[in-house]
């Protein structure tokens, strides 16, 4: 699948953008989608200082799944989206003429 399809594109020397990986870096303590989603969800933060994912879930579940869960992306996509723009950007600037 996916995975597999963006091992051969990196094995080739292309760069490859992972958005589950930025999710983890923007839950991460220090991360800019932890604020944000702390206060959506409070109960979400983890003992660690970023999000506790199965807290999270938890949280999402619990406050009526559809709405959190439209809640969660409004935060979580734009920053998914900028990050995605700023690897983009970075890549061409240091001559990139394809990344995935």
């Amino acid at each position: 699948g996916k995975s597999s399809a963006a091992a051969w594109f990196r094995r080739c020397g292309f760069r490859v953008h992972d958005a589950d990986a930025t999710v983890h870096s923007l839950y991460a303590a220090g991360g800019a989608a932890v604020e944000p989603v702390c206060a959506a969800f409070p109960s979400a933060r983890g003992a660690d200082g970023g999000i506790d994912r199965a807290a999270l879930s938890a949280a999402v579940a619990t406050a009526g799944r559809e709405a959190s869960l439209q809640r969660l992306e409004e935060i979580v996509h734009p920053l998914v989206t900028e990050e995605r723009a700023g690897f983009v950007r970075r890549a061409g600037e240091g001559g990139e003429w394809l990344v995935l």
